[in-house]
């Protein structure tokens, strides 16, 4: 049960995650005669971290980096542990 539910959870974060995406490129793409249709030399890095009750998704697009739902206060060492393993550390974005 418990793992179906962490499932539903990271399915979630998930879609709040390319919501949050495509806010973010209809933001950016609004000027529509600068529209390039070529393919973007970009990077994207998603990733989750376990953060006791659930996960932190981590989004990276080249230097532009964004955390969403950072997880309960009291399990933040543990995502400050995760975040240092993976040289995180500023965000441009976070949403608790």
């Amino acid at each position: 049960m418990r793992k179906h539910k962490g499932n539903k959870r990271a399915q979630f974060i998930t879609i709040i995650v390319f919501g949050i995406i495509a806010l973010i490129s209809l933001y950016f793409g609004k000027d529509i005669k600068n529209f390039n249709t070529g393919v973007s030399s970009g990077k994207l890095e998603i990733s989750y971290l376990d953060v006791g009750q659930g996960d932190a998704a981590y989004i990276k697009v080249n230097d532009f980096d964004i955390l969403i739902d950072a997880g309960p206060r009291s399990d933040a060492d543990k995502l400050i542990k995760q975040l240092e393993e993976k040289n995180i550390d500023d965000f441009e974005i976070v949403i608790a």
